[in-house]
């Protein structure tokens, strides 16, 4: 039945067509034919029936039974796949095992072959360096055998083996023949020939010939730039006999050492804007001289390069580099400096100090920029030969001139000294002259030091206005025109005799101005002393400069206090009002002498920090001149004091008597305001008091002034206790002392409380001389009220007492009794 069912259903549902594993794994392979194979399997199978009616159950039929075998296909391919994977891992496992087996069989066999090249090579290198040492036993056989009958051959007279090689143009040739002929000429001269043997004079002959020969080439090829030529040569001869006949000539035949600008022969030429501005102290130093600057910048230029040109033609390239140095250095350069620096030395020292400077300083570019050019200088040059070779030529340059006959810092200081002595030859001729026109006394043999100095340089500028060499006279005009006399040769100079200069009290002033140059012209010698000078002579240099500086400056200072304290003795002594116009020169001193200390202190003493015994030297110079001229001045301003308070006195001296009793029908006087001698007093004080103001500043001003407030009072004081003072003239008195204590105030002249120079306050002593003044116009009954209560309580009764008596009714208005019972 079973049969009959499947036979029918064959008969409604047509067979699927075959396929198996290998229709699906073909490339042809498309999912979409497949299902078309199937669905044309059904359509066929319905062709007998109605075809309006569609059926479904063919196609689900055929897809079912197509999905069956498809699921059984796929369970085959899994059993097929894993077998293959259980086939992969046991393949894999067994290749693990064949190639460690491998491996370890490929250990033992590199193993051994080490062991055979350990053993064969240690004989192949034995092997090797006895055939080495043979060859070169065959080698220097074969050139001793050549050597020795070379040298048979010269015994005999006969050089044409050698010849031969030497003019076979070949550079192995030559190379061979220069080192035969080395080693004959040192068999030669170890051998003892006999005196008619001319065996050494042949070698000496060929050896002569061959270096002309290598010579001749090498400047052959030098002339035509065959650097492969020149490079062959330079190594012959350098083997040949150390290389110093192609170094000399390749050094002295450079186009730099023949051109005729780079050749002294040219003179310097005098004239210009750099040779006027060179001895000028206030102009700023010029350029260095042209054409020592061209012969620097071509130097520079061509050493630079040179320097690979050296490196690649000869072996050694460093001894070549520095010939050529020495030669640029020790000819062309060192003669044009010297020409330059003798021609400035014929204008002036400040010229040539100039000149030594700016060339000292183009020099030390010029090296430092040769040094720098390491990649073309220093290669090879592991211990910096020509480094040390560059300083020690530049060093020979400037020795000469700081450290030779003459040294640089007595230069400096004769410069200075010539350029000090011009522009002050105004001011120490005209105290010169003034000091020979005063009486002698023993003050002024107590500055006959000074005096000598004013006068030797005075006598040293006329002797060198006398000399009629051209280059003295070229420097004493320069000197003229910094003096201020520019024409003055023309003027007073006549028949080899100096007649008077015509000089005036502005001439014998103290100058800041005058100063302040000076200051900058040492400046400027301090400053090239740094730049030329040496480190370690630098603190003996800067105590040459502070001797210098307090020679001059403070020599010109003391001159000038010197004068004021003359004229303040004057006035003094004089007997009517003194002239203090002098006092003004106190400010010009202390400003110059502020100047004077902020150089010392700031560019001089700072200078020694080398050595600590010259700097405390220096220290000690520096402080004992300021403690000399401050001492000089304070004894200015005392005789000044001195002065005025004596004028004053002399002034209160001569003041009526009528002022202080004037008789009862004298009724004018209570209408003044001031007595004539209080007016001449003030006015005179106040003519002080600016004058002083010009002159001094700060703590000095009110020291002063306080000094002549006080001074003044104390003098008033004792003029006061002479004179008998009635009512009237008590009033007088009164106001008298008003108008001195208002003037007084307006001064400012309170002592500094930070520095005190006496007593109490201008204000509180004037405020008790007005005391004491209305002691002579208080009635007598009110006197003790006064004295015991007022500011005179607190000062002592006996310097109160002799005021009391002078009153004129000291007796008649019973003020006796009245200072007996305080008493």
């Amino acid at each position: 039945m079973a049969n009959n069912n499947n036979d029918g259903v064959r008969g409604l549902y047509p067979t699927l067509p075959a396929f198996e594993l290998g229709h699906f794994s073909s490339k042809e392979f498309l999912v979409k034919d497949f299902i078309e194979n199937l669905s044309q399997s059904v359509q066929i199978s319905r062709r007998g029936q109605n075809a309006n009616a569609f059926d479904p159950k063919p196609y689900i039929r055929t897809f079912e039974a197509a999905v069956s075998r498809i699921r059984q296909l796929d369970d085959d391919l899994a059993e097929q796949e894993s077998e293959l994977k259980e086939a992969v891992r046991r393949a894999e496992l067994d290749h693990g095992r064949r190639v460690q087996e491998l491996g370890r069989r490929l250990g033992d066999t590199l193993d051994k072959f080490r062991e055979l090249d350990v053993n064969i090579g240690g004989k192949a290198v034995s092997i090797g360096g006895e055939l080495e040492q043979l060859d070169k036993q065959r080698t220097r056989a074969m050139d001793a055998k050549f050597l020795i009958e070379c040298y048979v051959e010269f015994r005999k007279g006969d050089s044409s083996r050698l010849e031969k090689m030497r003019k076979s143009g070949l550079i192995n040739d030559s190379i061979k023949c220069a080192s035969i002929s080395r080693h004959l000429m040192s068999i030669a001269q170890k051998l003892e020939l006999p005196s008619n043997d001319n065996t050494r004079m042949l070698i000496e002959k060929f050896s002569e010939s061959l270096e002309m020969d290598l010579l001749n080439q090498f400047d052959a090829a030098y002339r035509q730039m065959d650097i492969t030529a020149m490079k062959g040569c330079a190594k012959m001869l350098h083997d040949f006999n150390g290389g110093n006949s192609v170094k000399a000539l390749f050094v002295n035949q450079h186009e730099f050492f023949i051109t005729k600008q780079h050749l002294v022969t040219n003179e310097v030429v005098l004239g210009g804007d750099i040779w006027d501005k060179l001895p000028d102290p206030d102009a700023n130093p010029p350029p260095l001289e042209r054409s020592l600057a061209e012969i620097i910048d071509a130097a520079k230029y061509v050493v630079i390069q040179e320097s690979s040109l050296i490196k690649e033609i000869f072996p050694v390239p460093g001894d070549v580099t520095k010939s050529f140095l020495q030669r640029i250095f020790q000819q062309t350069i060192q003669q044009r400096l010297e020409l330059v620096l003798e021609k400035a030395e014929t204008i002036s020292p400040l010229a040539f100090l100039r000149s030594l400077q700016s060339a000292k300083s183009s020099l030390d570019s010029l090296v430092e920029k040769l040094k720098s050019n390491s990649e073309e200088l220093n290669d090879k040059d592991t211990n910096n030969e020509i480094s040390a070779c560059l300083d020690q030529n530049l060093d020979d340059l400037f020795t000469p001139y700081l450290e030779g006959t003459i040294k640089y810092i007595e230069r400096e200081r004769k410069s200075l000294q010539d350029l000090y002595e011009s522009i002050l030859f105004k001011f120490n001729t005209y105290h010169t002259r003034r000091k020979r026109l005063q009486n002698t006394t023993m003050l002024d043999r107590w500055r006959t030091q000074i005096q000598n100095s004013t006068t030797t340089a005075r006598d040293r500028v006329i002797t060198q206005l006398q000399d009629t060499d051209p280059a003295t006279a070229r420097r004493t005009e320069q000197l003229l025109r910094l003096a201020g006399l520019g024409s003055f040769r023309e003027k007073h100079l006549k028949d080899d005799k100096i007649t008077e200069i015509e000089l005036n009290e502005v001439d014998g002033q103290l100058s800041i101005d005058a100063s302040k140059r000076m200051l900058k012209w040492l400046a400027e010698s301090i400053g090239r002393s740094l730049e030329i000078g040496s480190s370690a002579d630098m603190p003996k240099d800067a105590s040459a400069f502070l001797a210098i500086l307090i020679e001059n400056v403070g020599l010109y200072i003391e001159t000038g206090l010197e004068s004021c304290e003359d004229f303040a003795l004057t006035a003094e002594l004089a007997k009517n009002e003194p002239d203090i116009s002098y006092f003004s020169e106190l400010k010009s001193a202390s400003v110059i002498l502020g100047l004077m200390h902020k150089t010392i202190h700031t560019a001089l003493i700072p200078l020694a920090h080398n050595s600590l015994t010259i700097r405390r030297e220096m220290s000690l110079a520096s402080h004992r001149f300021f403690i000399k001229v401050e001492e000089r001045i304070n004894q200015v301003i005392q005789k000044t004091v001195d002065a005025i308070l004596n004028h004053a006195t002399n002034l209160l001296n001569k003041q009526p008597k009528r002022d202080f009793k004037p008789r009862d029908d004298e009724v004018s006087m209570m209408m003044m305001l001031q007595t004539p001698t209080c007016l001449a007093i003030s006015t005179f004080l106040e003519k002080v008091h600016a004058t002083a103001k010009t002159a001094l500043a700060g703590p000095n001003l009110v020291s002063f002034l306080y000094e002549i407030a006080t001074g003044f009072r104390t003098r008033f004081l004792e003029n006061l206790a002479k004179n008998t003072v009635n009512v009237v003239g008590g009033i007088s008195l009164t106001k008298d002392i008003v108008f001195y204590q208002s003037m007084f105030q307006k001064w400012d002249a309170d002592e500094d409380p930070g520095n005190p120079v006496g007593t109490g306050s201008v204000k509180e002593s004037y405020e008790l001389l007005h005391e004491v003044g209305n002691l002579y116009v208080v009635p007598a009954s009110a006197l003790k009220d006064r004295l015991r209560d007022g500011l005179l309580a607190k000062a002592k009764k006996e310097l109160v007492m002799p005021y009391l008596a002078k009153r004129d009714d000291y007796y008649s208005a019973g003020i006796n009794r009245v200072v007996a019972e305080m008493a």
